[in-house]
């Protein structure tokens, strides 16, 4: 929650002041599914945002558990914080980009995402690449017995975003019409809850595959996944390339080889400036196909040859303990390693991968 914003718990909302709410910046807007004076102050109704009064006196969404919902258009500088509360917060990109953060993750969602928060969560998420327009969805306690009680935020894409959409500005445009037909309302929000059940069940079966995912990275990343390439992996994890690729991008904001090529880059100059290993022997426990490749990916990655990191920590260390000083060139030679232009390092990825 950003300083200064109070959280007023009679409305979903947290307020700056009178006049701004913390999350919304001048270019942005909403119209609502339903009466925004269900979770909004009347006072607040018009000033931030593009609010039609509905002329129907009923909510056909209120016996299905949605508390509100609507397609906003998040612009620049956007952000908004969702504290815990007593219902699930779908959040459907439909353009743009949002950054979304619960403390511990950083995950980047572009057009067709689609994040359930649960109640228990508590995150963040700020517009990446504006504008930003979203489809969502505050889902009450009647949907806890079908999404379950698990905090984790999940992850998914959204398969039949276009239809969902759709049926949702059908439904806006007839809930602001001069003179609402209910039969027409009802169909809508009857259609659009069975297709947004539809898309969460699958985002849970998602969520199990990207369980596995994650263990596979977070092994590679700490040096102990060994050397797999993406299509390698996405085969006996049973999922497409670009499934897989889409996950590391949101989770890593790179692809799966580049995380691949980065553990190995690093694992490499661990093992030359420590002297544990030679260039040649270097290369060939990394699995390059020769001490020259080896040395053109390392260089492209770190801007210096291999050759220049032998015994970069193991000599400085030793003449320090001679002179009977603390070997403090140590960590000066290793924070000096930095991978060179970003560029160059993609390029050497893609032909090693």
């Amino acid at each position: 929650m950003s300083k200064g914003a109070k959280e007023d718990g009679k409305y979903l909302w947290t307020f700056v002041d009178e006049n701004d709410m913390i999350f919304w910046s001048r270019d942005s807007d909403s119209v609502y599914m339903g009466d925004p004076g269900e979770f909004m102050p009347p006072d607040f109704i018009g000033k931030r945002n593009n609010i039609l009064k509905s002329n129907c006196a009923f909510n056909p969404f209120r016996k299905s558990g949605i508390v509100a919902g609507g397609i906003s258009t998040k612009g620049k500088n956007y952000y908004q914080s969702i504290g815990r509360h007593e219902y699930f917060s779908v959040i459907i990109v439909a353009g743009g980009a949002l950054g979304l953060s619960d403390g511990k993750n950083k995950l980047t969602l572009k057009a067709a995402d689609m994040a359930l928060v649960p109640p228990e969560a508590a995150c963040d998420f700020r517009v990446k690449s504006a504008p930003a327009p979203i489809l969502w969805f505050n889902l009450g306690k009647k949907w806890i017995p079908f999404l379950g009680r698990n905090a984790d935020i999940r992850i998914s894409r959204c398969k039949n975003f276009d239809f969902l959409l759709s049926l949702s500005e059908a439904y806006i445009s007839e809930l602001f019409s001069k003179n609402p037909d209910m039969p027409i309302l009802s169909g809508c929000s009857n259609l659009i809850i069975r297709a947004l059940r539809r898309e969460l069940k699958e985002c849970e079966r998602a969520q199990a595959e990207f369980k596995k995912l994650e263990a596979r990275i977070s092994a590679i990343e700490r040096g102990g996944g060994g050397k797999i390439a993406a299509a390698e992996l996405a085969k006996k994890l049973g999922m497409p390339l670009s499934k897989l690729n889409g996950y590391a991008l949101r989770t890593r904001n790179m692809t799966f080889p580049k995380i691949v090529h980065k553990r190995q880059m690093e694992i490499a100059a661990e093992m030359l400036s420590a002297g544990k290993a030679s260039c040649a022997e270097a290369g060939e426990r990394l699995g390059f196909s020769s001490q020259f490749a080896f040395s053109r990916s390392f260089k492209a990655y770190y801007g210096i040859p291999p050759s220049a990191c032998l015994g970069a920590v193991k000599k400085p260390v030793a003449r320090a303990r001679n002179n009977g000083a603390s070997p403090a060139g140590s960590a000066a030679n290793q924070e000096s390693l930095k991978p060179a232009n970003p560029a160059r390092r993609n390029r050497a990825a893609a032909k090693r991968l």
